[in-house]
């Protein structure tokens, strides 16, 4: 019964969101672009620089450091974000700081907001064309929008995203597509439930480690 109140309040949120998100668009976040470009570190000159950037999943890993303390790396995920939107915002949050490797993390808030898979495919090829063009030798690589409690009714949409997504990846060269859908998952094939906060959307610590251990897996096989 608390699981089930859970999941209709998140529900309820995120439909109050997705309505804000359609009419609001790109110059919402302008105040945390402009916090962005306010930091003069010149980041091109770190040493094999990885960046994770993308919605609010990325933005609220405030222990991105700690948990990839060899590595390094800078969190310049603006929470609520969609695909589109990042595209749009390409240059501050990632061209400019020149990294070797890219984690996005784009989708889950456009789906609960009505976008179709393809449109925001349309919207992630267009972003690896920029970086593309623009950061010929990074690494790419996109993660697959998570399952989770508050969204569980859209899952057969996020397969869709993520089947795509993975399609899209064997597209390009450096592209790739990690899959964070299956180690979120129980035995069973639900979600699992205890791996997020109140909102049953984002992530608790140990929704976090399940992410840490994954991306450390593919970073060990890819470095």
């Amino acid at each position: 019964m608390l699981i089930q109140r859970r999941i209709l309040s998140a529900l309820v949120a995120t439909i109050l969101f997705s309505t804000t998100l359609v009419a609001q668009g790109p110059a919402r976040f302008q105040s945390e672009i402009d916090r962005f470009k306010a930091d003069t570190t010149d980041y091109t000159q770190t040493r094999d620089l990885i960046l994770f950037t993308g919605s609010s999943t990325i933005r609220m890993w405030t222990s991105l450091k700690e948990d990839f303390p060899d590595r390094n790396v800078l969190n310049r995920g603006f929470g609520g974000s969609t695909m589109s939107e990042l595209l749009y915002y390409a240059d501050t949050l990632i061209l400019r700081y020149r990294p070797k490797m890219i984690f996005i993390y784009e989708g889950d808030n456009d789906l609960a907001a009505g976008v179709t898979p393809d449109e925001i495919i349309g919207s992630a090829r267009l972003l690896v064309t920029r970086i593309r063009k623009e950061l010929p030798d990074a690494t790419l690589c996109f993660l697959s929008a998570k399952p989770s409690l508050a969204r569980w009714n859209l899952r057969d949409k996020y397969l869709e995203f993520n089947g795509k997504l993975s399609r899209l990846a064997t597209e390009y060269d450096k592209v790739h597509y990690l899959d964070t859908w299956k180690p979120m998952l129980q035995a069973d094939g639900n979600v699992m439930t205890d791996i997020f906060l109140e909102d049953g959307l984002h992530m608790n610590r140990k929704g976090y480690n399940i992410w840490k251990n994954t991306i450390e897996g593919f970073l060990n096989r890819s470095t």
